[in-house]
């Protein structure tokens, strides 16, 4: 078999492996589809079958429970708000209550006035109680009647209109719940006509006296556990407040407060225990409180991030949503609480999205902790979708579950929270001995420039000492020269030999600088070279290298020169900026302090100002002035040595170094430096150094 043949043979094994690949998955989709027809007739006949369940008589039984109510319950929306009792009972107003449209007693968020009815048999030759568990803290209005054939008229079992205080309760419970008893063989109808500010969702359920103090024990150490652990990372953050005094313990504080506030209030605890006397402030509690806790996450948020300084947009998106939930609670006492409510559901998603995708920002950054407040933030915008869902989807689940992943949402965002505030600690802590490190070596370092400066302090002895000897050797021909000047004055005459007298006199004086110049200059070379100069640093004292904020070194050098501008007659201005450099902050203040000497010194009158643009990854260090300007041939040697400008009437010509000076220590640390000048307009220098 040569090539070509096996060639085709492993082409032809290639194309059976795909064809039966392909038979395959057209059998998997074939069974699929089956499945999926199956499924949709068992839905199909289950929706054709709940009419035929629905409303049927609950029978009781004296000592046993009866969970599922709803599919056993008929309801009417009342829009007028004006039935009565007598007339829901009527015979000819039966058939105007229909069966639910779902598993779960929700009507979303309306104004209607909305009934329930529950057709109720003792099944028992005995008589019974039980309770019709509302599982509600309160509604805005609540009537309960029972009504039976020995039983006219209609007897009131509950009337709540937001005026009925906790201990008025007919059981002393967080959740409201109602006692009711039949007769042996007994039959009646329970009516339930309430009106909600906010979701309508209402989870009725018939327990007996047992079976309902379980479920609250159940339910009691479940909230217990909440409880503890909340109170305990409120008093674990106390405590590091003591020896951590700092504005992000304080926002985290108020934060679990709000939570710790907000929940009780929303499991009844905060009816029961903190205000039992105020049932219209309990009925309308959840809207403020739940604004509180959504602007104490958005301010935690900006102190923990420090989004003013790092991330001004998300700092002002943030306040304004802090601002926002400030709005909303004052605009509840002026607007229906029903429409405010349908609007605060996006605020917290707002806040965690916001606060999600700068603490995402910040991670990528490596600010210390943002990992884990990442991290947290993202279980809360999660579970603010899920709640969302539960209250704008009426019927998706019960209304207690929703709050269960608010309360799922806040362990998992205490932990997280607390870890990065402990890892932002950590790294405080490591900024402080790199701190302590950079203080010893700076010490030093300060140490040989002390041995340095006592050498240039002997050098500068000895360089007196030239001078001195200099001036005295200078004096006899002044002398000279004031002598012959005399008598140039007094003998006009003799204007040849006086002339020969200042000739003589002047070339001495020629000879004698020439000859202290070059006897500094090689003093100058020999100096350099010896080794008890001030040593270059190593190591990380040499890179100089590091991130910093813009607007301390430009707040400082307009302080600096602030001064001798306003002495000279100068507007000297300089633009805030929240940018941060990656340079050395020594280094750029050297450079940009000639910068503005040598504009308000050249600039007779108007203004300088100082301020910095971004350019791509870089960041340009830009000092504007409105003076005499440069020429176009002189640009290419102001920056080199001795090089001067003209002086203005009232300030005095330079050494020529200043640019010099600066373009040196840009080639020496690696920066650019640009210039730019129009005479008789102003100019413009500019300092290139790398964005942070």
């Amino acid at each position: 078999m040569d090539h070509k043949e096996r060639r085709d043979g492993r082409g032809m094994r290639r194309l059976d492996g795909l064809r039966m690949a392909r038979q395959r998955t057209m059998r998997r989709w074939r069974q699929w589809r089956r499945w999926a027809f199956g499924l949709r007739g068992l839905v199909l006949l289950w929706l054709a079958a709940a009419p035929a369940f629905a409303e049927a008589a609950i029978v009781l039984t004296p000592g046993e429970s009866f969970g599922d109510i709803a599919p056993h319950i008929g309801c009417l929306v009342d829009h007028s708000r004006t039935l009565t009792i007598a007339q829901a009972a009527m015979p000819d107003r039966q058939d105007d209550f229909k069966p639910l449209a779902g598993r779960h007693i929700d009507f979303g968020f309306t104004a209607a006035r909305l009934w329930l009815r529950l057709d109720l048999i003792n099944g028992s030759g005995r008589s019974g109680t039980w309770l019709l568990d509302l599982n509600v803290r309160s509604l805005t209005e609540l009537d309960v009647w029972l009504v039976g054939a020995a039983m006219d008229p209609p007897r009131r079992l509950l009337h709540d209109d937001r005026t009925l205080a906790y201990g008025a309760r007919q059981t002393l419970h967080n959740m409201l719940a109602v006692p009711f008893s039949l007769p042996a063989h007994g039959r009646a109808q329970l009516y339930i006509a309430y009106r909600s500010q906010g979701t309508t969702a209402l989870p009725v359920s018939i327990a007996t006296n047992e079976a309902f103090l379980a479920q609250r024990i159940d339910e009691g150490a479940k909230h217990a556990a909440f409880y503890a652990m909340l109170g305990l990372t409120i008093v674990y953050a106390l405590l590091l407040l003591i020896f951590w005094r700092s504005g992000v313990v304080v926002a985290y504080i108020a934060f679990l407060l709000s939570a710790f506030l907000y929940m009780t209030h929303i499991d009844g605890y905060a009816f029961r225990y903190f205000w039992p006397g105020a049932p219209l402030w309990n009925n309308d509690a959840s809207l403020p409180l739940g604004l509180l806790l959504s602007a104490a996450a958005a301010n935690f948020a900006r102190i923990f991030l420090a989004t003013r300084t790092t991330a001004p947009t998300f700092d002002r998106l943030l306040r304004g949503l802090i601002g926002a939930a400030g709005l909303l609670i004052l605009a509840a006492l002026l607007v229906d609480t029903r429409l405010l409510k349908q609007i605060a559901f996006f605020h917290p998603i707002l806040v965690a999205a916001t606060a999600l995708t700068a603490g995402i920002r910040a991670w990528r950054r490596r600010h210390p902790g943002a990992r884990f407040f990442a991290m947290g933030w993202a279980t809360i915008f999660a579970c603010a979708i899920a709640t969302a869902m539960v209250q704008w989807l009426p019927g998706l689940m019960e209304n207690y579950q929703g709050f269960d992943f608010v309360r799922l949402g806040m362990i998992v965002d205490i932990i997280m929270m607390s870890s990065a505030i402990m890892d932002q600690i950590g790294g405080l802590q490591r900024d402080r001995d790199q701190a302590v490190r950079r203080v010893f070596q700076t010490q030093r370092h300060l140490t040989m420039m002390r041995g340095a400066l006592s050498t240039a302090e002997r050098l500068a002895i000895a360089r007196g000492m030239k001078l001195a000897s200099a001036g005295h050797d200078l004096r006899q021909p002044l002398f000279s020269l004031r002598a012959a000047m005399r008598q140039l004055v007094s003998h006009p005459l003799a204007e040849r030999q006086t002339t020969d007298q200042l000739q003589r006199s002047l070339a001495y004086l020629e000879d004698i600088i020439d000859r202290y110049m070059n006897e500094t200059l090689v003093d100058a070379a020999a100096e350099s070279r010896k080794p008890e100069m001030i040593p270059a640093p190593t190591g990380d004292e040499a890179a100089g290298s590091e991130m910093f904020i813009l607007a301390d070194v430009l707040e400082n050098l307009h302080f600096m020169f602030a001064g001798d501008a306003a002495a000279h007659g100068l507007d000297f201005r300089c633009v805030r900026s929240t940018m941060s450099a990656d340079a050395d902050a020594l280094v750029v203040m050297r450079i940009v302090s000639n910068f503005i000497a040598n504009a308000i010194r050249f600039t007779p009158k108007g203004k300088v100002l100082l301020g910095c643009r971004r350019r791509g990854a870089a960041i340009a260090i830009e000092v504007h002035d409105t003076g005499c300007g440069i020429a176009e041939a002189d640009m290419a040697r102001v920056f080199k040595a001795f090089e001067r400008g003209q002086a203005t009437e009232d300030r005095p010509q330079g050494w020529g170094l200043g640019l010099a000076i600066a373009a040196g220590l840009a080639h020496e640390h690696g920066y650019r430096l640009e210039a730019a000048s129009r005479p008789g307009r102003g100019s413009v220098f500019r300092l290139i150094v790398p964005r942070a």
